[in-house]
């Protein structure tokens, strides 16, 4: 045969592909679900606000279906500190779970990517605040806790 493949160097080649593209489909690959996280807690006063209970809750809507969640305190000098979270799940499975998404939060109300929340807990139960992560811009260095007319609790 003159240039070219073979049919049966052909049929192996398109096996070949075959493969590596159903191993793409299942490879659990990771993703960030929200960035590292430093934020400095401000009393109702505005003073560095230590030992006060942190709650950071995250979820990747196109991975996993439950919340995370993770209780810490702020330091002396009222920083909390959180780590990058990550989720690991095959491009099949982000796909199932969008389309799920879509279908099941009715289109336009559907959520996608991740989603962080971080709450700050003061002495007195009326006394709190919490943050909202949004993509593409970081957390704020800091919150300042407020009193409100509705109590929170861990």
């Amino acid at each position: 045969m003159t240039g070219g493949f073979s049919k049966s160097r052909m049929k192996i080649f398109r096996n070949i592909l075959f493969v590596f593209g159903l191993l793409l489909m299942v490879y659990p690959y990771e993703s960030s679900v929200v960035p590292a996280v430093r934020i400095q807690v401000l009393d109702v006063e505005g003073k560095p606000a230590s030992n006060v209970l942190i709650k950071q809750e995250w979820l990747h809507f196109s991975i996993e279906s439950n919340k995370n969640i993770q209780y810490s305190r702020t330091d002396d000098w009222g920083y909390v500190s959180f780590p990058e979270r990550t989720a690991r799940a095959p491009f099949i499975w982000r796909l199932f779970s969008t389309l799920s998404n879509l279908l099941t939060q009715g289109g336009l109300h559907a959520s996608f990517g991740g989603y962080s929340r971080v709450t700050a807990y003061g002495d007195n139960p009326s006394v709190w605040i919490f943050v909202e992560y949004v993509p593409g811009r970081p957390f704020p260095n800091h919150i300042k806790l407020q009193s409100w007319s509705v109590n929170a609790y861990p």
